[in-house]
């Protein structure tokens, strides 16, 4: 399955221009060329074709080997500057290990700032089928996370199969401009249809 699509090829622009106005528009080729590799890792990384690394099969010229996944998983999941959305795939097992890995880095970052804190929250689904299953469950579920939306705080979503194509809008970015503010559409069923105010920031 191909998860790419035109939104990353623009998120590739963002993120090379960023590392370049971090250098004040540098000259360096070293520091282009690690630009350019940052970017291209930090969207497009992560599908295996045929047991190799998608990245590497296409683009031979450039060496990946020295970015390491977490540290772009960091990158994705505090970036404060814009609207992030990070979709990781994973082994059920290995799954675990990254959400524990995120949440020690925030932790660690909040323990380096002296006033304002990261708030993250972590919403993972029910093992349980009954609960996947019904309407109270999932109506709570989603009013949680509309809340969390609206709050700003970095959100980590996990197991909520039942719950993801409610969101929609949400995923694929598409709001509506409000009196200055950003909503995007919720639909489930003829319980639910409504905005949802969306911050100006959001991980997810």
């Amino acid at each position: 399955m191909n998860y790419h699509g035109g939104r990353d090829l623009y998120n590739i622009i963002k993120t090379f221009s960023s590392e370049m106005l971090k250098y004040n528009m540098p000259d360096d080729p070293n520091i282009i060329d690690k630009g350019v590799k940052k970017a291209l890792a930090r969207n497009l990384s992560g599908l295996e074709i045929d047991g190799e690394i998608s990245l590497k099969k296409y683009i031979k010229e450039i060496n990946f080997d020295d970015l390491r996944t977490m540290d772009l998983i960091k990158d994705n999941i505090i970036s404060t500057k814009d609207t992030r959305f990070l979709l990781l795939a994973s082994e059920k097992s290995m799954f675990g290990l990254v959400i524990d890995f995120i949440k020690k880095e925030i932790e660690q970052m909040n323990n380096n700032l002296d006033n304002k804190k990261i708030n993250y929250v972590t919403y993972i689904g029910s093992p349980f089928k009954g609960d996947a299953m019904n309407a109270s469950y999932q109506t709570e579920m989603i009013v949680n996370i509309e809340n969390s939306v609206a709050e700003g705080k970095i959100i980590i979503l996990s197991d909520l199969d039942q719950i993801y194509s409610i969101f929609y809008d949400l995923f694929n970015q598409n709001y509506i401009s409000k009196d200055g503010k950003k909503y995007c559409r919720i639909s489930h069923g003829a319980n639910i249809q409504k905005l949802a105010l969306v911050m100006k920031i959001l991980n997810l």
